[in-house]
């Protein structure tokens, strides 16, 4: 057992340094210095909610109704999903501008607008699982009487 530990006592701090003398990053890729991500702006003009999914994550950004969010992205070219509900209302294929577009005293690589007639006609894309409160339902359907009467 004593011969196994003076063995990794050994190995060990040659290994680490054998390992510490090779370059961290390849040749092949370009430094991290140089890897920026393109930002861009995404306004949303709905009345309702919206979640994208992350691009960097598995995180989901929400933009509430009427705002403007900063998204950011390491391709030059990406589809932007838009949420609502748990269904997909939106979807556009972008291309960004590298410090094209100009907004807030900030140049950014792409501007996306989430319009209005992504949702549809209404707020809400979901049935209404509740009558109003006061509004009265029939007790009877108005077609085919027949499946009410007995015997």
């Amino acid at each position: 057992m004593a011969s196994r530990n003076l063995l990794w006592s050994i190995l060990l701090p040659l290994a680490l340094l054998w390992g510490c003398s090779r370059p961290l990053v390849s040749q092949d890729y370009p430094a991290t210095s140089d890897i920026r991500p393109y930002v861009g702006l995404i306004r949303n003009l709905t009345t309702m909610e919206v979640v994208i999914p992350s691009a960097n994550s598995n995180a989901a950004l929400v933009v509430p109704p009427g705002a403007t969010m900063e998204y950011c992205v390491w391709e030059p070219a990406f589809t932007l999903s838009v949420y609502a509900h748990g269904r997909q209302i939106y979807c556009r294929h972008l291309r960004v501008a590298p410090q094209k577009y100009a907004a807030f005293c900030r140049r950014y690589d792409f501007l996306a607008d989430i319009p209005p007639e992504a949702v549809g006609r209404g707020d809400s894309p979901l049935p209404q699982l509740f009558p109003a409160p006061g509004a009265k339902r029939p007790l009877r359907p108005a077609g085919d009487q027949a499946q009410w009467k007995s015997g």
